[in-house]
């Protein structure tokens, strides 16, 4: 009788193991969450933590900031991407924000890209974000 369980031990582990890796295995598109739980990132899908402090690069491959944070709304969607422009290692720099659709998030294989089809000029001329203060705002308009 013994020496029949660990065969029994033997074969669960054989029949369990293929279902064991199915799980472990990256999903290669945004998987729909089922439940309260997200277990793995897709590889279409970027951690907050990852894309603050991406450089921007404009439609001619020039650098035209950085990312310095992310406006969610109550649904939890991201709808955008606040990017300093302008300035020298950040002195003279404005916060705009942009609509996360108009950015193009890539993986590459030296790390994530972030590029958006507008202009330096055109970023430097928009509306300089202002973050939710609790006081009341008048919007500004573009300089």
């Amino acid at each position: 009788m013994m020496k029949i369980l660990p065969g029994f031990g033997a074969l669960a582990a054989l029949v369990t193991a293929p279902a064991l890796i199915a799980q472990t295995q990256m999903p290669s598109n945004t998987m729909p969450m089922t439940g309260t739980f997200l277990s793995v990132q897709a590889n279409n899908q970027w951690l907050a933590t990852k894309l603050i402090g991406l450089t921007v690069f404009g439609p001619a491959n020039d650098k035209i900031g950085s990312i310095n944070d992310l406006v969610i709304d109550q649904s939890g969607a991201v709808q955008a991407a606040v990017v300093g422009v302008g300035g020298f290692l950040r002195m003279g720099a404005k916060d705009v924000a942009i609509a996360l659709k108009e950015l193009k998030i890539s993986r590459m294989p030296d790390g994530d890209k972030v590029t958006v089809r507008l202009s330096r000029n055109e970023l430097e001329l928009a509306p300089t974000f202002q973050a939710y203060t609790g006081e009341p705002v008048t919007p500004l308009a573009p300089k």
